[in-house]
């Protein structure tokens, strides 16, 4: 078995919180079995956080997403109007905008 390795740790960091946020903190830590330093610092450095703009990008792919599904139904009940078409049209620029494809 491999000897851990201890990094010594000398620069702090202060951080505000209210005290339902402390105990929601240690409770998670506590469940976890690691100390609140630990659990806060494992779920800053190793935990991917998806950033604000690509958090907006993926509620707008939803509703891109609703839209597309609800056409889809139109066209299976055989309701293809040319009002179904245009929705799709929209649908697919959207999405073309969104992702950054040109069509």
């Amino acid at each position: 078995m491999t000897p851990r390795v201890r990094t010594r740790r000398t620069a702090g960091f202060y951080m505000r919180m209210s005290e339902e946020e402390l105990a929601t903190i240690r409770n998670k830590a506590a469940e976890a079995g690691a100390k609140p330093t630990d659990y806060v610092r494992r779920a800053a450095l190793e935990k991917h956080l998806l950033h604000k703009y690509d958090q907006a990008a993926v509620r707008q792919l939803k509703r891109i997403g609703v839209n597309l599904n609800q056409a889809v139904m139109l066209m299976h009940q055989g309701n293809f109007s040319d009002e179904v078409k245009e929705s799709f049209r929209r649908c697919l620029r959207a999405l073309e905008i969104e992702t950054g494809v040109d069509g």
